[in-house]
């Protein structure tokens, strides 16, 4: 999309707050404190939405590049190919190395809750014409267990699905 306008945020989620640094390292997020309750929320500072990494390049030799560093706090060098987000909304890579996609290492920085669930909304606009927006929850293992985006509107039974937008 040419001229693409996003926001995204997330819901509330207890994190481990040492792998929550390391995200904002590598990602354009803010962070927002639930009071004192220990939950987090993530909004992006992108203007595409879902945030992309800051950093291209890195050194995985040397541990003071800040990339590696917060790469290697998070446990992962790279994501692995069944855990990808950007398979599942459709996304090619812009780049040769852009395999490192926000949502599929963002699961890696929940505090120990096996029955955490982070949820990510996105919404945006083309030339403010052609709006879009898609939600995902995705459970502490990094999975996806649910997915819905704004055509699927489309697939309700009743609705005009020859309709063009």
């Amino acid at each position: 999309m040419a001229d693409y306008h996003g926001t995204a945020r997330s819901n509330y989620v207890r994190w481990n707050l040492e792998k929550l640094d390391a995200l904002k390292c590598i990602f354009e997020i803010t962070t927002v404190k639930n009071g004192d309750t220990g939950f987090h929320a993530i909004h992006s500072d992108s203007d595409w939405g879902t945030p992309s990494p800051m950093l291209w390049d890195y050194d995985p030799e040397n541990p003071e590049d800040i990339l590696t560093s917060a790469l290697t706090t998070l446990g992962v060098m790279r994501p692995t190919e069944e855990i990808r987000a950007d398979k599942l909304l459709g996304i090619e890579p812009d780049y040769p190395n852009q395999d490192l996609q926000f949502l599929d290492v963002v699961h890696l920085a929940f505090a120990e809750d096996p029955g955490g669930l982070f949820v990510w909304m996105e919404s945006g606009a083309e030339k403010q014409r052609y709006v879009n927006g898609f939600a995902m929850a995705i459970d502490a293992t990094g999975k996806v267990v649910h997915f819905i985006d704004l055509c699927h509107i489309y697939k309700v039974p009743g609705v005009n699905t020859e309709a063009l937008f």
